[in-house]
């Protein structure tokens, strides 16, 4: 009788132990998957690090600095549900003229300045001169136009990002 609850107890520690493995595998394979979105995204965006700048100086076309720019600007608010994501996505999509997977990975490059320029504070002005350098005075209003339909109202760190980003548009 006792061989036989520890074969029961073998069976069930087996079994524990292989469903934990199991969703560690799947686990791993999501971490993949978004590491391979975001390196795909960065791909078709024709984006080139270099060791010598910080990445949101190499943005070479102005709707990616526009979009990534509201990306970055909604990650200083509170942290967004799905219904601001779809918000952001079908803003994007609208006031930028693309798809929606080009919104999504404008979403997914967005997120990669910010962690890069080491937080939203420090991304928004960067992409900012970027993209006053790119596009000039007109180049912030797609941008505002996005952000003001994704968002319902703002928080004093958007505030801030929207004076620092009317100084470096002189307006």
């Amino acid at each position: 009788m006792h061989f036989i609850i520890g074969l029961l107890g073998l069976a069930a520690a087996a079994s524990f132990w292989l469903y934990r493995m199991r969703d560690a595998a799947d686990t791993a394979h999501q971490v993949k998957d978004a590491a391979e979105t975001a390196i795909g995204a960065v791909k078709r965006w024709n984006f080139k690090r270099t060791h010598h700048g910080n990445p949101a100086d190499q943005i070479d076309r102005a709707d990616l600095a526009q979009g990534t720019l509201a990306a970055v600007f909604m990650e200083l608010g509170p942290p967004p549900t799905r219904e601001d994501r779809n918000a952001l996505l079908s803003a994007l999509q609208r006031h930028l003229r693309i798809d929606l997977p080009a919104a999504e990975e404008i979403l997914v490059i967005g997120h990669f300045f910010a962690n890069e320029c080491g937080s939203p504070e420090a991304a928004v002005p960067r992409i900012g001169k970027r993209l006053f350098k790119l596009e000039g005075e007109r180049g912030l209003d797609p941008a505002l136009a996005v952000i003001n339909d994704a968002t319902d109202g703002i928080t004093d760190r958007q505030r801030d990002a929207l004076a620092e980003l009317k100084r470096i548009f002189r307006r």
